[in-house]
């Protein structure tokens, strides 16, 4: 995305005009805006225009006799850097005032990231390119800056080793080096995608197409062919139109338009059809301005996301999207040409004070990025309001075992609640059940229980069927071993929750056979198997019902309102809107799971009325995001539990100097 077709071969206004056309999907792309599904592909026609625009500029010093490592580095830091740096620091400001505390955090790291020219390696370590989340992040997009910038550092010195090697060994080389790059993406796309879409090893054969072209112009001159450049503009709107979030990318399906992009620069020429459209003024222009308007945009649709709190309407996309072409034409007019001149009237005049203002400015970046990280993303912003509900918002997860910390040998004494009753109650089940763990424990110690956490993330008493994720293959040992224990302590009471509206409501294929791992159409079967663990308990069972859940996590949204206007404009829903498959799925278990030993607590009734649910009550959210319950809310829950065991079940003196699980 740097760099300017300047060299003998002259300049090109078409290759400005491919920058507009790779800049425009990418912007309408990220702004979710027809027609572009695979407007993502831009970034790989700028990376072959960066190949080529570098490659031919070296080319020439090389042939000169000018070439000279201190003389690109200073061309590119006065290209990449300062416009760079305006937009990061820009958003600090935007980030101290609506970004929650792990935001800010992540965005300060981040911002040292891109400083450093390691974004690309930073987001592949944090985040999904195409995840939803990914829309929140300010510099998401300084990804493909870092691949660049890290090709830079390599690419010179290679064609210094190759200058003076005759040209079939150089061309070898680069063939050799980019067919490994893309051989490498081949290999690994399908176990690692996020590795390969981010990284410059599996990314390098694009720029390297790019500089291929610039060896074939700067050896045999350029030989235009208004049809193949045609060709090559039909591959890039093919893969602009066809792919979408869903293609497996980059791998065979970046193919089309880095080579499409490759016969536009090498075919198209002013006197042609497409050359005459890229060359026109406007388009130009868009090219021109496109670092900036390509460093803007990602930041300026972030951040009214952040502010607004949910996705914008079409028109307020629209208008975000001039003012990035405004923020862009300024920033052009007013950073990137000025730091460009050089002279003795230029704003920095010489090499030595762009590598100094370079190192300052980076030093300087980074510094502010790692001081933000350091104090974890600053909270002390945070009104009371708000550290109160940061702090009591969470949910517990102490006693949860995963399949990284897989559950001991019951009974595990850490997770074992007034120790030594008479009486025994197990709270089984997975990350729901963990979340109300300590406030169901507090009210059975009460009563007179032992009370035995055995929660396991992902796991239901199914013993057949699993969730269709890797965390949840130990679930059918996990649960055997657990009812083997309660089984054989003879419990008196076991109580079991689960996200069963994922279990026996989600899409086919959500929820796979244990043995073999095959996909389940039907959830008849689950809620079969589901039914028979259940029926088989010999003690006394309350089944805890799914929950109606919103559909953004309530503690985000709570804190967000709070960061952004300092007060909670939204607490309630309309029932009518929310999902029902959580009603649905509990209908299906009372009307199968029919034995007399088992009771039913549905957590909806301390959310919702009749007609509305209020996830968040007296300034607390009840759940923590869309599913797990925060402490304020599992007490509601647990006060439901009370009175469902008090028709059969009086208090009974308790220790409680015993450990009790507290939520940090």
């Amino acid at each position: 995305m740097t760099g300017r077709a300047v060299a003998k071969l002259g300049y090109r206004p078409e290759i400005d005009g491919l920058r507009c056309l790779a800049v425009v999907p990418v912007l309408l792309f990220h702004a979710g805006l027809p027609p572009f599904s695979g407007g993502y592909v831009g970034v790989d026609v700028f990376f072959v225009i960066s190949g080529y625009l570098i490659a031919t500029i070296l080319f020439e010093d090389l042939a000169a006799g000018r070439f000279s490592i201190a003389r690109f580095y200073e061309r590119r830091a006065r290209r990449i850097l300062p416009a760079l740096f305006v937009v990061v620091l820009v958003c600090l400001p935007f980030g101290w005032s609506w970004m929650l505390v792990r935001e800010f955090k992540e965005l300060l790291q981040s911002v040292a990231a891109t400083a450093l020219s390691v974004s690309n390696v930073y987001f592949w370590l944090k985040s999904d390119y195409f995840a939803i989340e990914a829309e929140l992040l300010p510099l998401l997009h300084s990804w493909s800056l870092g691949v660049e910038e890290q090709f830079y550092l390599l690419f010179p010195g290679l064609l210094l080793l190759l200058h003076g090697q005759p040209g079939r060994r150089q061309v070898g080389v680069l063939l050799a080096i980019g067919g490994a790059s893309f051989a490498a993406g081949l290999w690994y796309i399908s176990t690692h995608p996020m590795m390969v879409y981010y990284l410059l090893p599996f990314r390098a054969w694009e720029l390297i197409a790019g500089a291929a072209c610039a060896y074939l112009h700067h050896r045999h001159g350029r030989w235009p062919n208004g049809w193949l450049a045609l060709a090559g503009a039909g591959l890039v709107f093919y893969a602009m139109l066809a792919y979408d979030a869903h293609t497996v990318f980059p791998g065979w399906a970046a193919v089309p338009p880095v080579l499409g992009s490759a016969l536009i620069i090498l075919y198209a020429d002013p006197g042609a059809l497409l050359g005459r459209v890229l060359a026109l003024r406007p388009v130009v222009f868009v090219g021109l301005i496109s670092y900036s308007l390509y460093l803007w945009h990602q930041p300026v649709l972030a951040f009214a996301r952040h502010y607004l709190g949910h996705e914008p309407a079409a028109p307020v996309l629209v208008a975000l999207l001039l003012l990035c072409v405004l923020l862009a034409v300024l920033t052009w007019h007013f950073v990137e040409k000025p730091f460009r001149r050089r002279g003795p009237l230029a704003l920095v005049p010489g090499r030595k004070q762009v590598f100094a203002w370079s190192a300052a400015s980076i030093v300087a970046v980074t510094g502010i990025g790692v001081a933000g990280d350091l104090r974890g993303g600053f909270p002390e912003r945070l009104s009371d309001w708000e550290m109160r509900v940061y702090v009591e918002s969470g949910w517990y997860s102490d006693c949860m075992y995963t399949r990284d910390a897989p559950a001991p040998a019951p009974p595990d004494a850490g997770c074992v609640v007034n120790p030594g009753q008479p009486r025994k109650a197990a709270l089984f089940g997975d990350s729901v059940m963990s979340s109300l763990a300590p406030a169901f424990a507090r009210s059975l110690a009460a009563r007179g229980y032992e009370v035995h956490l055995l929660t396991h993330s992902h796991c239901t008493l199914n013993l057949d069927y699993h969730r269709a994720s890797q965390n949840a293959q130990p679930c059918p040992e996990f649960a055997r071993s657990m009812l083997g224990f309660i089984e054989a302590e003879r419990f008196d009471l076991v109580v079991t929750a689960g996200h069963f509206a994922a279990l026996l409501g989600g899409a086919p294929g959500q929820v796979v056979e244990a043995a073999g791992g095959a996909p389940v159409i039907d959830a008849g079967p689950v809620l079969q198997d589901l039914a028979r663990q259940l029926n088989s308990l010999p003690s006394e069972v309350v089944l805890v019902l799914p929950h109606l859940t919103p559909e953004t996590g309530v503690r985000v949204s709570t804190l967000k309102q709070l960061r952004v206007t300092g007060e909670l404009r939204q607490t309630a829903v309309a029932r009518a809107d929310l999902a029902d498959a959580a009603d649905r799925v509990g209908a299906v278990l009372r009307d199968t799971i029919t034995q007399d030993n088992i009771r039913f607590l549905d957590p909806t009734a301390s959310l919702c009325d009749a007609s509305h649910c209020r996830f968040v009550q007296q300034g607390m959210p009840l759940l923590s995001d869309t599913l797990h319950f925060t402490a304020t809310g599992a007490d509601l829950v647990a006060t439901q539990l009370e009175t469902l065991l008090a028709t059969r079940d009086r208090p009974v003196p308790v220790d409680f100097a015993a450990p009790t699980p507290v939520v940090r």
